[in-house]
């Protein structure tokens, strides 16, 4: 099974699936073989490892059935971190050697996991970043390169191809089980992919509401399948806002989306002061309405200030 662009969804409807399974005699699963790993041994890794060569993405992780090399293989590819992302492999206790899960979503105080070999079985776990859990605690999370960017808390951007989210999760609708936390960055269009410019598609439209949220384009658009000038010109003012991080363009990338993602949440949460605040900008407090000073310094936040205390603990996170 393979897919075009890599992404945390496909491997999560994969994992998903396996909620339940549970091993037969003397630690005997059904992932091993495919892996190419012996059998009858813990299988936790061998479980990361399935997941991730079903959904055709083998050369983003290591095959393996040993959570410490893989751990290795990760950190030597600087793709190793002490924050969760979505997608991440997490490994927990002394060097990453007591046991593994894949992340789907995360908050400011837990993870939401998929974990091979859990009490003999699949299971879903919610996991507290900061404390011991059942006895064991986070020693590194694992970032695969995923073509359209990974999504973690950690704002410093130290891994390529990260874009910070205080909380973030895979699309989950629809398969039950855990809720997740809200802001989900992914798949936010009806075709799951993103629109080209000067296309017509549904997905446009997607990308036009976001614009208006975050305040590039008017509250008075008309939504369309179009991807015009209009929404063309959106886009670059929205690359053009974060000139620390992007080149203007009019064509949305990955890593632009999840951006455009996190200016439209934070004007959406904006409530205005209830008169200027001193600033001489003429403020008013409608639920909204935000001027030009306070949206530039709006957005300015949305990539510089964490919205929680921001920490690297030496060996949990």
């Amino acid at each position: 099974m393979t897919q075009a662009t890599p992404s945390p969804n496909h491997v999560y409807a994969i994992a998903n699936a396996e909620v339940g399974y549970h091993e037969g005699s003397n630690n005997f699963n059904k992932y091993a073989s495919y892996v190419g790993v012996p059998n009858n041994d813990a299988w936790c890794t061998t479980f990361n490892s399935w997941i991730m060569k079903t959904a055709g993405y083998q050369s983003l992780t290591l095959m393996s059935d040993y959570s410490v090399d893989q751990y290795n293989w990760f950190n030597a590819r600087g793709r190793a971190s002490g924050f969760p992302a979505v997608g991440a492999t997490v490994w927990y206790g002394p060097g990453g050697g007591e046991h593994t899960g894949w992340v789907y979503a995360y908050d400011a105080d837990y993870i939401y996991t998929i974990e091979g070999n859990w009490s003999n079985q699949v299971q879903k776990m919610k996991r507290p970043r900061r404390e011991a859990l059942d006895g064991l605690s986070i020693f590194a999370y694992g970032y695969p390169a995923f073509t359209e960017g990974i999504v973690t808390a950690d704002q410093t951007h130290a891994v390529a191809g990260s874009v910070y989210a205080v909380t973030a999760s895979v699309d989950t609708t629809g398969t039950g089980g855990t809720t997740p936390p809200p802001a989900s960055l992914y798949n936010p269009y009806p075709s799951g992919v993103l629109p080209t410019p000067n296309s017509s598609s549904p997905s446009a439209k997607g990308l036009q509401t976001l614009l208006i949220h975050a305040h590039y384009l008017a509250s008075t658009t008309t939504l369309a399948d179009n991807y015009g000038s209009l929404t063309q010109a959106a886009v670059r003012a929205m690359y053009t806002a974060h000139p620390d991080k992007f080149t203007p363009d009019i064509a949305i990338g990955p890593l632009g989306f999840a951006q455009l993602v996190l200016d439209a949440q934070a004007a959406d949460a904006y409530v205005p002061p209830p008169t200027d605040g001193g600033s001489g900008d003429g403020t008013t407090g409608t639920p909204g309405v935000i001027s030009p000073a306070n949206l530039s310094r709006l957005r300015s936040r949305a990539v510089r200030t964490p919205l929680i205390p921001a920490r690297r603990p030496t060996s949990t996170s």
